[in-house]
């Protein structure tokens, strides 16, 4: 009786190191969003604003065992598109991306990849054109400039955590240059594509796993904030104050 009640408990505990390295490698949820700050620059010709668009990645995924120090993001493509883009052809009222370069680098966007990410991945910048069905985006038809094609994949394990954090923006993945008109009220949306985290378990796949679920949020291009109301009332009583004295 002894001897199968210890058998027992010896399955039962197997049983559960099996279930806790199932649920570990499970792919969870990763959120992607943008945000966009106005530089305070313009375009001398068009006079439209210039923008960085941030790119942001974050997971809540478990290691697969305390201490393994995996879960963190493999690498996702990311297609920036804008939302409500007049034709191309009318430039002041477009939104778009700035040209990496010349030559070559025309067709591509300017792209900066946070250094956490370009010492440990291998990047590729977006492509500078339409997203259209050309890119698998049949109801883009405003035959804009956008921004679809940026990505990131490891080609080792040098930085297996990033992006993991229980809440807030996670690890800044890129940052793109754009330009728009504010009156447009135009705003860019993010597609996540081929979205893999590290898990330790997964050794078919190169120890990476697609994510289950992918969260995209894109964001409304802004405007610079005036001076704070709250300093300008207190300049104005301060005057008030000055007169009456």
């Amino acid at each position: 009786m002894k001897g199968t009640s210890m058998r027992v408990r010896t399955v039962l505990a197997a049983a559960i190191a099996s279930l806790g390295l199932a649920v570990s490698s499970q792919a969870s949820t990763i959120f992607v969003k943008l945000k966009i700050t106005d530089t305070g620059a313009t375009n001398a010709v068009t006079g439209m604003h210039v923008y960085n668009v941030q790119v942001f990645g974050r997971t809540d995924q478990a290691e697969t065992a305390p201490g393994n120090g995996d879960g963190g993001i493999a690498g996702f493509q990311f297609d920036i598109l804008s939302n409500n883009n007049t034709d191309v052809t009318s430039v002041a009222n477009a939104s778009i991306p700035q040209a990496a370069g010349v030559g070559p680098n025309a067709n591509k966007v300017k792209t900066t990849f946070d250094p956490a990410v370009s010492s440990n991945f291998t990047t590729q910048l977006p492509n500078r054109e339409d997203g259209s069905a050309l890119n698998g985006y049949a109801s883009d038809t405003d035959t804009d400039i956008d921004a679809p094609g940026g990505s990131f994949f490891s080609t080792g394990f040098n930085k297996t955590d990033l992006g993991k954090a229980a809440s807030g923006d996670g690890a800044l993945i890129a940052t793109e240059v754009w330009e728009s008109n504010p009156a447009q009220n135009d705003a860019l949306n993010v597609i996540v594509k081929g979205a893999q985290f590290y898990d330790f378990n997964n050794t078919a796949n190169n120890f990476r796993t697609n994510f289950a679920t992918v969260s995209g949020v894109g964001a409304p291009f802004t405007v610079p904030e005036p001076a704070s109301l709250g300093v300008l009332a207190l300049g104005a009583v301060a005057g008030l104050r000055r007169r009456k004295a």
